[in-house]
């Protein structure tokens, strides 16, 4: 920490851009929040190179950088907008919902210059803003014609939580349903981050869907949603298949029951 004065100072002055950068990560690296506004003001003027900046926001920005990042990810460089994903990301918590991103992020995934890769980045972020109105974007792109796309869609509902409403549950159990095994498991981990009442009442009655239900994922779902949304029909119904199972599901529904916080659960 007490090198920080001098390299605050050297970003006031005019140093050279090595020396700028070499700064700039260094204040990154200690997380020196009250250099991010410097940080900023040496970026905006020339002196430190915008791949620096960003890569420096990700260790010493906060939330108010976040819209200094957005604005280059999707810039002409592949090494700007690598940094500014990467801040992005490290920015953004979706305990805290941050609408703002939204925007910026559908309009970066409309741009041309950003990589297949670089657009799952963008979908992970939109899960990253917290925000409900990512939602129908992220719902959209569940039916995108590629395949990591998919994925990073269903992840990023997951993490956009309870709060993201029904459309984001119906998709989350039509993937649960689909013919791909990736995605099936990805939308129980989603499910079990972000369902509810309808979520946790939909897995139930596919329990009873025969052979072509993929229960293991089912149960995955399961055990997040009762964690949040237990009810005692719902542990009534887990207990009933529960004398039945064997092996892995057994335990997966005795995961599952101990999740949910109710008496009933205990005793089963």
């Amino acid at each position: 920490s007490a090198a920080i004065p001098s390299l605050t100072a050297l970003l006031t002055a005019s140093p050279s851009p090595q020396a700028a950068t070499s700064a700039a990560w260094i204040l990154g690296a200690l997380k020196t929040r009250d250099a991010a506004p410097l940080i900023v003001v040496s970026m905006r003027r020339g002196t430190l190179p915008t791949a620096a900046a960003m890569h420096a926001l990700a260790g010493a920005g906060t939330g108010a950088q976040v819209p200094v990042v957005l604005e280059f990810i999707a810039d002409r460089s592949p090494a700007v907008r690598g940094e500014a994903l990467s801040a992005a990301l490290a920015l953004l918590d979706p305990t805290v919902p941050d609408g703002r991103a939204v925007e910026p992020l559908a309009a970066a995934l409309r741009d041309a210059r950003p990589t297949l890769l670089e657009r799952t980045r963008i979908v992970t972020l939109l899960g990253r803003t917290g925000a409900p109105r990512a939602g129908p974007l992220l719902v959209e792109l569940t039916r995108a014609p590629d395949p990591a796309l998919r994925l990073a869609a269903i992840d990023a509902l997951g993490a956009l939580g309870p709060s993201a409403g029904t459309d984001v549950t119906g998709a989350l159990l039509d993937a649960i349903d689909g013919p791909d095994a990736a995605l099936r498991l990805h939308a129980a981990t989603a499910l079990s981050d972000a369902g509810g009442e309808i979520a946790r009442d939909a897995l139930l009655a596919r329990l009873d869907g025969g052979d072509e239900v993929d229960r293991a994922a089912v149960l995955t779902a399961l055990g997040g949603v009762l964690a949040r949304a237990p009810n005692d029909a719902a542990i009534a119904r887990l207990a009933s298949a529960l004398r039945l199972a064997a092996g892995p599901e057994r335990d997966a529904i005795i995961e599952a029951l101990g999740r949910a916080p109710t008496p009933s659960s205990s005793r089963v």
